[in-house]
C-alpha cells in the first residue's frame, strides 16, 4: 500500500470544508514523450544558415527600389505575414521611410488594395498616415466608398484589414469595415472569387490580419501564400527554413519546461487544477516568438502555468478564510508566515518563490534589488484581485460591469504577465519604468482589457452554468437589464474599442518609453487572446482546432519542397 501525500491526509482531516469542483478535463499531451522531440534540421544546420543568407539576399534584390511600387508594397506585407520581418528591417523602414515622406500619390494610382496595404504597413510600423489616404475611393462627400470598387475583391479584402487599424473616432475606417464586410459577404460573391481568395476571405472575417497571433500567422500564410499569383519561391522558401529553424528552437524549451512541470508535479498533485503546460507553452510563443528570447518563453510558460493554478485555487478550492490568508501573507510576503496555510497553498507558495528567484538569478545585483520588490508588488495585486472576485462569488454579488472591469482587468493577469516579459526581454531596469508599469498604464491595461473581455465571451455560458463569479457579460445584463444577446453585442463593442485605442496608443510610441519587443509583446497578449477564445475556451477546454494549432506551430515540421527549378 503507497503512503498517503500530505495533501490527502489535509483532505480527510479538513473533510468539513466544502470544495468546489470545475470538472476540469485532465491533459491530453503525454509530457514524458516530450524529450523525444526532434526536428530533422538539426543535423543540416549549417546548410539551411547558407542557403538561407542565399535566399535572403535574393529577397532583398527583390525589394530593391527598381521594382513597381505595388509589387514593392505587396512583397513587404507578405514578408511580414511570413514572419521575416525582423530578417529585413532595414530595407522595409528604407521604403516606408521613402513613402511617408510623399503625397501618395503614386500609391493611390496603384489601385485600392496598394492604397490599403500602405496604410496598413505604415501604422503597424509606426509612421503617421491618416485615413484620408482613401478620399480618392470615396464619393464627394466622403460618406461611402465607390459602388465601383465592389467587384475589386482583392483590394476590398486588404481595405478590410486595414480598417483594423483605426484609430478611435475615425469615420472612414468605419466606413471601410462597413463596405468592406458588405462586399465580402454577398450572395453571389463566391462567383467571382479566384479560387485562393475565398479562404482569405473567410479566415479574415473569422479573424482580421491586425488581431491575429503573428507566428501562427506565419504559418498558416506559407500554404496561402503558396497558391498567390506572383509569390515569390524564393521568400517562400525562406520562410520554410526559417520556420523550422525556430520550431526547433522552441521544442528545445518545450523540453526544458516538460521537465520542470513534470518534476514540480503540481499538476498531479493539485488534481482539481487545470494541467495546461502545451497550451500554456503555446500562448507564451504567441507573445513572444523571437528565437533570441527562450529564457523569457520558458519563465514566462512557468508564471503563467502558476497563474492558471492559483486562479483555480481562489476560483474553485479555497474557503474565504484561507485565501484570506493566504492573500495576506502574500502581500506581506512572509515568508515564515506560510507554516499557516494549507498544504496546497505551501506548494503553491513554494512555486511562486522559486519561480520568481529564478528570474532573479539571471540579473545583476543591482538590477536584482531594484525588480524584486516591483515583481512582488505585481504578484500580491494578483491575489488581491482574485480574492475580491471570490468574495464576489461566495457573496452572490453582481458588480457593476465598471465595478467588474476595474478589478477584472487585473486579475486577466495581463500585468504579471508582462511585467515580467518586461524583465525577461532584457529591457533596461530602471525604477521610473517599474513604477510605470506597476501604475498600469495604457500599454498593459488594454491588452488586459481585451484578454479578460475576450476570455469572458468564450467561457461565460459554462461558469455561469457552473456558479462561478459573474462575467463582464452578466454584469451588464444584470445592470442594464439587456438580453444575453446585447450584452455579447456590447462588450465585442468595448473590445473593438480597446483595440482602436490600442493602435493610437501604439502610434504613439514613435520614441517609447519603451523598447520595440515589448511593445510587441503587449500587443501579442491581445492577439493570443482573440485567437484562444475566438472559438470558446482554448485554454481550459482546448479544442481539436487549437490542439491541431499547437501541433502545427510546435511539433510539425513544414515540408520545404521547392527545389531550384521551382526558384527559376
Amino acid at each position: 500500500m503507497e503512503p498517503r501525500s500530505s495533501f490527502e491526509d489535509e483532505i480527510t482531516n479538513q473533510i468539513f470544508i466544502a470544495r468546489r469542483s470545475a470538472n476540469y478535463q485532465p491533459s491530453s499531451w503525454d509530457y514524458t514523450s516530450l524529450h523525444k522531440l526532434s526536428n530533422t534540421l538539426k543535423e543540416e544546420v549549417n546548410d539551411h544558415d547558407r542557403l538561407a543568407e542565399e535566399l535572403m539576399q535574393e529577397v532583398r534584390n527583390q525589394i530593391k527600389d527598381g521594382i513597381k511600387l505595388q509589387r514593392q508594397l505587396e512583397l513587404i506585407e507578405a514578408i511580414g505575414r511570413l514572419g521575416l520581418a525582423s530578417l529585413f528591417h532595414e530595407e522595409i523602414y528604407r521604403v516606408l521611410s521613402v513613402l511617408s515622406l510623399n503625397n501618395y500619390k503614386e500609391v493611390i494610382l496603384c489601385g485600392l488594395r496598394s492604397t490599403a496595404i500602405c496604410f496598413q504597413l505604415l501604422r503597424r510600423f509606426g509612421f503617421q498616415i491618416s485615413e484620408g489616404i482613401f478620399d480618392d475611393f470615396m464619393d464627394g462627400d466622403h460618406n461611402a466608398f465607390l459602388p465601383t470598387l465592389s467587384d475589386d475583391v482583392i483590394g476590398i479584402l486588404s481595405l478590410y484589414n486595414a480598417s483594423y487599424m483605426a484609430f478611435p473616432g475615425e469615420k472612414k475606417m468605419e466606413s471601410a469595415r462597413s463596405f468592406a464586410v458588405k462586399h465580402m459577404t454577398r450572395e453571389n460573391m463566391q462567383e467571382i472569387l479566384p479560387g485562393s481568395i475565398e479562404s482569405a476571405i473567410g479566415h479574415a472575417l473569422d479573424i482580421p490580419l491586425h488581431r491575429r497571433m503573428p507566428w501562427m500567422e506565419a504559418r498558416m500564410y506559407m500554404d496561402m501564400y503558396e497558391l498567390e499569383d506572383g509569390m515569390s519561391p524564393e521568400l517562400l522558401h525562406l520562410a520554410k527554413i526559417h520556420f523550422n529553424k525556430v520550431q526547433s528552437i522552441h521544442q528545445k524549451e518545450l523540453k526544458h519546461v516538460g521537465s520542470w512541470w513534470t518534476r514540480l508535479d503540481l499538476g498531479k498533485t493539485l488534481s482539481f487544477s487545470r494541467d495546461r503546460l502545451m497550451e500554456c507553452f503555446f500562448y507564451v510563443v504567441g507573445i513572444v516568438h523571437d528565437p533570441d528570447y527562450g529564457f523569457c518563453r520558458e519563465k514566462l510558460t512557468q508564471v503563467g502555468m502558476l497563474i492558471a493554478t492559483i486562479d483555480d485555487v481562489y476560483d474553485i478550492y479555497g474557503s474565504l478564510e484561507e485565501l484570506e490568508l493566504f492573500t495576506q501573507i502574500i502581500d506581506s510576503w512572509d515568508i515564515k508566515g506560510i507554516i499557516e496555510l494549507p498544504y496546497y497553498m505551501k506548494i503553491c507558495f513554494s512555486a511562486l518563490n522559486d519561480i520568481i528567484n529564478g528570474v532573479a538569478d539571471h540579473l545583476s545585483l543591482d538590477d536584482r534589488l531594484e525588480a524584486m520588490p516591483y515583481i512582488k508588488r505585481v504578484w500580491a495585486d494578483l491575489f488581491k484581485s482574485f480574492l475580491v472576485e471570490a468574495k464576489w462569488h461566495k457573496k452572490g454579488y453582481i458588480p457593476t460591469l465598471k465595478e467588474y472591469l476595474s478589478n477584472a482587468s487585473i486579475s486577466a493577469s495581463g500585468q504579471v504577465i508582462l511585467f515580467h516579459a518586461y524583465i525577461l526581454l532584457k529591457c533596461k531596469i530602471i525604477k521610473e519604468n517599474l513604477q510605470h508599469l506597476q501604475d498600469f498604464p495604457n500599454i498593459i491595461r488594454l491588452p488586459s482589457l481585451i484578454f479578460r473581455l475576450c476570455n469572458d465571451l468564450a467561457t461565460s455560458s459554462v461558469e455561469q452554468e457552473r456558479g462561478d463569479v459573474a462575467t463582464s457579460v452578466h454584469c451588464y445584463m444584470n445592470e442594464t437589464g439587456a438580453s444575453e444577446e446585447e450584452a455579447r453585442l456590447y462588450i465585442s463593442m468595448l473590445i473593438s474599442d480597446a483595440w482602436n485605442d490600442m493602435n493610437k496608443e501604439y502610434s504613439a510610441c514613435s520614441k517609447p518609453q519603451f523598447p520595440q519587443r515589448f511593445i510587441d509583446a503587449s500587443i501579442n497578449l491581445a492577439r493570443m487572446a482573440s485567437f484562444m477564445y475566438q472559438h470558446g475556451d482554448g485554454f481550459s477546454a482546448p479544442s481539436h482546432q487549437i490542439k491541431g494549432s499547437i501541433k502545427s506551430l510546435l511539433l510539425n515540421s513544414i515540408s520545404n519542397n521547392l527545389n531550384e527549378r521551382d526558384m527559376q
